[in-house]
């Protein structure tokens, strides 16, 4: 199929069709099991291991071939149940996800071990070398000699663990973190490159919420619940704080340093009709250069047990590397009572770089020197402003991020005022902001050869 034809736009389409398919219908897995070189002892001379040593257990969404038995041998030895299975991995989830599979790793389904003894992608899309469809793994079981470990359900009906059997299952619907907080890897390219919306509606499950009539986990879908006409919606109020104040003049909870996206998330939601309990609730977070809404790590549905009249939201600490660069976050509570999914309007924080004056003893040549100076405001504050030199100090700097540069500088306490831009001696400093990202910064210092008897105001002037 030619390139013309098929773009960027439909190759995701396919993948996530498969991805859904796998994730969020038919919801089989594999526990893989990577084999450590490192932790592996093989024998110095034939290079094999007796007894093979893994790292940590992987959960891979796949589809799986369940005529898995193929043959049964009898022999002076007993009975040698012999087992072949195949396995189907969406390959773009390996590649999301960062994982390899390989030869001669192990993976366990239902409550049988299997070493992989093939590996083969099934096709490539449409003809592109560089698209897979998927990968293929064909195991054996495992003898038990040589991999053996603690089974993760879900193994056996017969068996009396916690984990035996699945009694709850979700989707994932490419979510960043699923139900308690943890990441999913699950990408959804459509929504990863807006050209979709992200899931208007959540998670769909089977569990004991969709079980009204006491005979088991069934299909939980509040949207089929008929609403009455005099159900009032809850109330919610989120309150987001900074972890760490910057010290910045006009600085607020919802106007911050770059960087500084550590913050404390708590508040109140308010239940208005009685009849309506809450049964949980979610704080989700986005970025304002996307509109995918993502859940705190955390807030993810959290269970709200009883009919309180009001619930707090838990306090919690949402400081993510990751978002240390954008300019913008938002905040919302989703709410899931008796008769509706509500959720509350946006709350915003913005991001803004800092400049930063005063007089000092020395003339600041780094980082360091510069976040130390003694005055900071923010980048859209008062055009022009003031530094106030005192009487203690000889030498004035302020710095400013690149573009901005100072177009003027007027002492207004000499005599009729008088433009001293020229003093300020310019240089370019690289200087780190809340986040510890660093930036070119334009630094302008004044050295006078004496202390001023008396406080004069330098009024900045920036384009």
């Amino acid at each position: 199929m030619a390139r013309l034809f098929i773009t960027p736009r439909e190759l995701n389409f396919i993948s996530d069709i498969s991805k859904e398919v796998i994730k969020d219908v038919i919801g089989q897995k594999i526990i893989y099991y990577p084999i450590s070189e490192i932790k592996t002892k093989t024998h110095e001379i034939y290079n094999e291991a007796l007894k093979k040593i893994f790292d940590n257990p992987i959960i891979i969404d796949a589809l799986v071939n369940n005529e898995f038995q193929t043959n049964t041998k009898i022999d002076k030895f007993g009975i040698d149940a012999q087992y072949q299975i195949e396995v189907y991995i969406q390959h773009r989830d390996l590649v999301d996800k960062g994982i390899n599979v390989n030869i001669g790793d192990f993976f366990s389904f239902s409550n049988i071990f299997y070493e992989i003894t093939e590996r083969t992608f099934m096709r490539n899309i449409y003809g592109m070398a560089e698209h897979k469809d998927g990968v293929k793994l064909v195991g054996i079981k495992s003898r038990q000699a040589l991999f053996d470990t603690t089974l993760i359900g879900p193994t056996d009906i017969s068996y009396t663990d916690p984990d035996a059997v699945q009694n709850v299952f979700v989707q994932q619907r490419g979510l960043k973190y699923d139900n308690n907080g943890n990441l999913t890897g699950d990408v959804r390219d459509l929504i990863k490159e807006n050209v979709l919306d992200g899931p208007l509606t959540g998670r769909k499950e089977i569990s004991s919420l969709g079980d009204d009539t006491s005979v088991g986990n069934a299909f939980y879908d509040d949207d089929l619940i008929t609403i009455p006409i005099t159900y009032v919606a809850p109330t919610i109020e989120l309150t987001i704080t900074a972890i760490t104040p910057g010290s910045i003049t006009g600085e607020t909870e919802s106007l911050r340093e770059k960087g500084n996206v550590g913050s404390t998330l708590t508040g109140t939601i308010t239940r208005n009709y009685v009849n309506a309990s809450i049964s949980s609730y979610t704080v989700q977070y986005r970025d304002g250069a996307t509109s995918i809404w993502a859940d705190v790590p955390g807030l993810s549905n959290v269970s709200v047990s009883g009919n309180p009249a009001s619930v707090t939201i838990q306090s919690t600490n949402h400081n993510d590397d990751d978002l240390k660069n954008v300019d913008s976050l938002f905040y919302r509570v989703k709410v899931v009572d008796t008769y509706s999914t509500t959720t509350s309007s946006s709350s915003t924080v913005t991001f803004l770089k800092v400049i930063f004056f005063g007089a000092v003893d020395a003339k600041p040549t780094n980082s360091s020197n510069v976040r130390s100076l003694s005055s900071k405001i923010f980048t859209n504050a008062a055009n022009p402003f003031i530094l106030n030199t005192g009487t203690a100090k000889k030498i004035f700097t302020v710095a400013m991020p690149a573009p901005i540069a100072i177009s003027e500088v007027d002492d207004l306490d000499v005599a009729g005022g008088i433009q001293i831009t020229n003093s300020y001696v310019l240089e370019t400093v690289n200087v780190a902001d809340a986040g510890g990202t660093l930036s070119s910064y334009k630094v302008y210092t004044l050295s006078n050869a004496v202390t001023y008897a008396s406080n004069h105001r330098h009024e900045i002037t920036r384009v």
